[in-house]
């Protein structure tokens, strides 16, 4: 600092917020791009480009057919819903802007082998991206930020083997959320991977999974393989106890949500809400039936600093409907490592104003220092 004058130097390209005096709503974002490779040729048939400027297709919808490339250059807004349906091998790269759409700026149903790459997302009405009934996806470098009510970042439903890379996400809903069955999309989600990405919301979760699935008991549906590695949460405000969580997962609606991973994840001091909420759920607002299950979850290597964190949750319903196998590794708050000690009461006092309450259908939760972990 010199004056009022900031400086400092980005050794790569990285995402920065700086912030000053806690001013959530007014700071500066700031994005540091790679340098642009292999850009597309205008004029190529295989490619939709749109140069700098100010686009607006008919209607505010662009479909993109299989084996095409959108790309937005440098200065480039798009005002539009950008629609891949039924389509594969397409990608929308580059380093514009999708502005305003007049509902979620993106969707991609029952498509293959799409790459989103570069762009940034700005006010969309409801969603940033929704992904239904897809497989082998990704979705790196992407900033996307919403203002208004369900504005989630990128919902996710009945869908197999995307990875989440990269990104930045500011949202006016959950930032990352998983589901199977919801409207006319079914199926379950697997092979899920988020990693060295940037988390804020401003209302609701940062990460959240289960809530949404199919109640019919003879087609219950799944989450599995959900990996969270190397993630930034900035904030997280949420008012509504049951819809707290930096880390939430919330099964119900028959859901099994199973083999889920935290690894290195930095949580910064949030503005009102839970560190962690794992419960089998049938909450009458969102669902018809209870969860069938969690089962299998690792959290290692998670450091939360700060003095906000409401009571943390892990819970099951009943004896059939339990919560089972979660370990936490190396979870340290405000600097101090949480490990078991001796006969464990159903109250965790996890330090410093971040208790954790588990009830008695939780089964064998553990809290492990890395050296005992190592041993097991």
């Amino acid at each position: 600092m010199r004056g009022d004058t900031a400086r400092f130097t980005l050794d790569r390209p990285r995402n920065v917020v700086v912030q000053v005096d806690d001013k959530t709503f007014d700071c500066l974002h700031l994005f540091a791009n790679p340098i642009e490779q292999d850009v597309p040729a205008e004029g190529d048939k295989h490619v939709m480009y749109f140069g700098p400027g100010l686009h607006t297709p008919p209607n505010g919808e662009l479909h993109v057919p299989s084996n095409t490339t959108v790309y937005l250059a440098p200065g480039a807004v798009l005002v539009s819903v950008v629609r891949f349906e039924g389509v594969e091998n397409s990608r929308l790269i580059g380093r514009g802007v999708i502005y305003n759409s007049k509902s979620g700026a993106m969707f991609m149903g029952k498509c293959q082998n799409v790459t989103i790459d570069g762009v940034m997302i700005l006010n969309p009405r409801y969603h940033n991206i929704r992904i239904a009934e897809c497989q082998n996806l990704t979705i790196k470098n992407l900033r996307a930020f919403s203002r208004e009510g369900w504005g989630d970042g990128i919902q996710l439903y009945c869908s197999e083997n995307v990875t989440i890379d990269g990104c930045f996400l500011r949202t006016s809903d959950d930032c990352i959320a998983l589901y199977t069955h919801r409207w006319d999309f079914y199926g379950d989600t697997r092979n899920i991977t988020v990693k060295n990405t940037s988390l804020w919301a401003d209302v609701a979760h940062t990460i959240n999974m289960g809530v949404h699935g199919n109640p019919d008991p003879d087609n219950h549906e799944m989450l599995e393989n959900l990996n969270f590695e190397n993630i930034d949460i900035l904030d997280h405000r949420e008012p509504q106890v049951n819809a707290q969580g930096c880390m939430a997962i919330n099964a119900a609606d028959g859901n099994l949500v199973r083999d889920v991973r935290f690894d290195n994840i930095r949580v910064e001091d949030f503005r009102w809400g839970q560190l962690f909420h794992m419960r089998v759920i049938n909450n009458p607002r969102w669902n018809k039936a209870a969860g069938r299950g969690i089962e299998n979850v690792y959290v290692k290597d998670v450091s939360y600093n700060g003095k906000n964190a409401d009571v943390s949750i892990v819970a099951g319903t009943d004896a059939e409907h339990t919560v089972k196998d979660v370990t936490f590794e190396n979870l340290r708050v405000n600097g101090r490592v949480i490990r078991d000690s001796g006969d464990k009461p159903r109250w965790y006092l996890a330090s410093d104003g971040v208790p954790m309450f588990v009830n008695e259908h939780v089964q064998n939760l553990r809290f492990l220092t890395t050296e005992e972990a190592a041993i097991l």
